[in-house]
């Protein structure tokens, strides 16, 4: 693929600056930097027709000379260091009973079924654009569907990559890049390819999501598992987990060489610590998203992660990390990295009542354990840029309780002014009283300040649902106001091992900026777990849209 690889190691003192109790500190950071190259162009709708497949006789010799992959480094319990400081008392954040809200249900616009899951977990991505959504599911199925929930294509993704002779894995993620009008499509190889170290990309070439791609491929060190993407206004920010929890790896992809479709695309890889006392092991830094016309005043894409107190030795109250990256296309060697430490209320983030092999943590009625995702921010977090000010919310699930394992959601919003830092501006836990865990969770912001939260329900009572709830710009803070509203309920144990869902995706249309789009699985018929895709507004304007089943 004519990728060159170059290592540049920088060291920094570290130099606290100290705001309250945050601080901002310059990091020691490993960058290596790359060159992908385009490999090829497909149009979508021609593809479709000809129906092109692999070689099935080269894959299945591939797959048997190929060793198991390591596609879950770290995944699995490990011992925490300071266990004296992971249950600290019940929530004291909980917002348990909503009878005081005002607000009507939320009304949804589009609520439906998406694509059928190929494989467990269905790790359900969607964007929205001009005038259509696009979902994604593994492994790996795309659709095309109208604004007003309408299915206009649906196609396999090796439709895209058989043009480059390699087979689809997952994990699945679409970008909308609503400055340039463009889709981005991406996804890992099979696990099993003889060359599985790397990622897959295309980008089309205008507003059409069944038009013309471009597409690349850029290698990796290591399986690049549970590969996260976000946009920010100079970078694309791919952040992965590849050799377990003690280091944070994010690819900073030039933004402006994939969406022009240069033919050569610049590409940074940066590596800072991690978090090596996680109880679960896993530890994935999540890339902050873009969303809204106005750009983010700092050009440095951002990721963040969790700092829970029982992880380490060196502090005793619970964190959030903000790393940002000052990248340097011109002369990468003088690259930077700082990390802001953010001090929240305590956390217990392992609320996993379910164990067993691998993934169990929440419970369902009449099956085994689902994956939870603790230990970490769930995809995406999402920023937006006000003017008068800059905000970005993300969420993930804590344990209500003083070690009895409820998960509810934690959700965060962070803001800075001109000339200041990010800080804490509000935080709450959502976990209404009824026994229910919530889990899976994704929160945005709309172009008033609204904030939806979008969220999956579970307990050994019940089977795995979707729900939403959301807040005004000018509620109270720390507070979810509009009433839990369902948008699909389960009706069946998912028999999948335990694998569920491993993340959902809420957008906002980059047109009106004020309606959500949600897509995540629910408990459907025999015992597997469907898509769904739903639509809603959040805005103090009055509407009476008829939903579409």
């Amino acid at each position: 693929m004519g990728i060159k690889s170059i290592y540049s190691l920088f060291i920094f003192t570290l130099v606290p600056i100290i705001i309250g109790a945050q601080s901002t500190e310059k990091l020691p950071t490993l960058v290596e930097h790359t060159t992908a190259h385009k490999v090829a162009k497909v149009n979508i709708r021609e593809a479709i027709k000809e129906t092109k497949t692999y070689d099935e006789k080269k894959l299945k010799a591939s797959i048997a000379r190929s060793k198991k992959p390591k596609n879950f480094p770290g995944r699995f319990p490990r011992q925490i260091i300071r266990p004296e400081l992971e249950h600290l008392g019940t929530d004291k954040l909980r917002q348990n009973d909503l009878s005081a809200s005002k607000k009507p249900p939320i009304k949804f616009i589009v609520n439906r079924d998406g694509l059928d899951t190929n494989s467990s977990p269905g790790d359900p991505s969607g964007d929205i654009g001009l005038d259509h959504y696009m979902q994604a599911v593994n492994a790996t199925q795309i659709g095309v569907f109208t604004k007003e929930g309408d299915l206009v294509q649906e196609y396999r993704s090796s439709a895209l990559w058989s043009a480059i002779g390699i087979p689809p894995g997952g994990d699945p993620i679409i970008v909308y890049d609503q400055e340039y009008d463009k889709w981005i499509i991406t996804e890992f190889p099979s696990p099993f390819f003889s060359d599985a170290n790397q990622l897959l990309v295309a980008v089309s070439e205008t507003s059409d999501p069944l038009g013309e791609y471009s597409l690349y491929n850029f290698q990796t060190p290591s399986f690049p598992d549970y590969p996260k993407y976000s946009l920010w206004s100079e970078t694309i920010i791919v952040t992965t987990n590849e050799q377990g929890p003690g280091r944070l790896y994010a690819y900073m992809i030039n933004r402006a060489d994939l969406i022009t479709a240069q033919d050569e695309v610049r590409i940074q890889r940066h590596s800072v610590e991690g978090a090596p006392g996680a109880e679960q092991g896993f530890i994935v830094a999540m890339p902050v998203n873009w969303l809204g016309k106005t750009a983010p005043s700092d050009e440095r894409p951002m990721i963040v992660s969790l700092s829970d107190a029982s992880w380490s030795n060196s502090q005793s109250q619970d964190e959030i990390n903000l790393y940002s990256f000052d990248v340097n296309w011109n002369n990468p060697d003088s690259t930077e990295s700082e990390k802001r430490r953010i001090p929240v209320s305590n956390y217990d983030s392992h609320p996993c009542s379910e164990s067993g092999f691998l993934f169990q943590c929440i419970p369902q009625r009449g099956g085994d354990g689902l994956d939870g995702l603790p230990e970490i921010i769930n995809f995406q977090p999402n920023y937006r840029n006000f003017g008068s000010y800059e905000a970005m919310v993300f969420s993930f699930i804590t344990d209500v309780t003083d070690g009895e394992d409820l998960a509810g959601i934690r959700w965060i919003e962070l803001r800075r002014t001109a000339n200041t830092e990010w800080e804490l501006y509000q935080e709450g836990t959502y976990a209404p009283e009824d026994g229910l865990n919530r889990f899976m969770c994704n929160v945005a912001l709309d172009g008033d300040g609204n904030i939806a939260l979008a969220y999956s329900t579970s307990s050994d009572s019940t089977y795995a649902d979707l729900r939403v709830t959301g807040r005004h710009n000018s509620d109270e803070l720390g507070l979810m106001t509009f009433p839990e509203t369902r948008i699909i309920e389960g009706n069946n144990p998912i028999n999948s091992g335990s694998r569920f869902g491993d993340y959902s995706h809420l957008t906002v249309d980059p047109v009106d900026e004020l309606t959500f789009w949600f897509t995540s699985e629910y408990a459907n018929n025999n015992f597997r777990s469907t898509s769904r895709i739903a639509s809603f507004q959040l805005a103090k304007r009055d509407y009476d849209l008829a939903a579409r089943q």
